[in-house]
């Protein structure tokens, strides 16, 4: 079985963003993508990858995302906050899948995690409206909410 290559990059929405353009520069189908505080969960052999956030790189991303529309932003970046760490290497396969098609193999992978995300999404946005509800503000005797 061929190990697929994994990223380690800082955990951050916007190190996310560089680990999925690091991955179109390889042109693999399939990544894995690791924050660097969770090196236990790394395969024991493979080639591995360690890169660094440029923030205007993600930006530049997010924008490209953005001009597909907001709905993929908005799939993207909520998969991205859900708690299971399997959705980070079904994002890649979705967005390699929009901007990259002519990677081998990526067209049905990109279609079967677009529809796994769209769970993902649900699941954020249930847990965002309760979190909302649950939050009740109220002013002080200064006027201070």
């Amino acid at each position: 079985m061929k190990s697929h290559p994994f990223i380690l990059f800082d955990g951050s929405f916007s190190g996310f963003l560089n680990a999925i353009q690091r991955g179109f520069e390889e042109s693999h189908p399939r990544i894995l993508l690791n924050p660097e505080e969770d090196t236990d969960t790394l395969p024991l052999f493979g080639p591995g990858i360690k890169i660094e956030t440029d923030t205007r790189k993600a930006k530049r991303l997010w924008g490209d995302l953005g001009l597909l529309g907001t709905e993929i932003q908005k799939r993207v970046y909520y998969s991205f906050l859900h708690e299971n760490a399997k959705f980070q290497s079904e994002i890649y396969q979705y967005v390699a899948s929009l901007f990259c098609p002519d990677i081998e193999g990526i067209e049905p992978l990109g279609v079967q995690a677009g529809k796994r995300l769209e769970i993902a999404v649900r699941e954020v946005t249930r847990e965002r409206s309760e979190q909302e509800r649950k939050l009740t503000f109220k002013t002080n005797a200064d006027g201070l909410w």
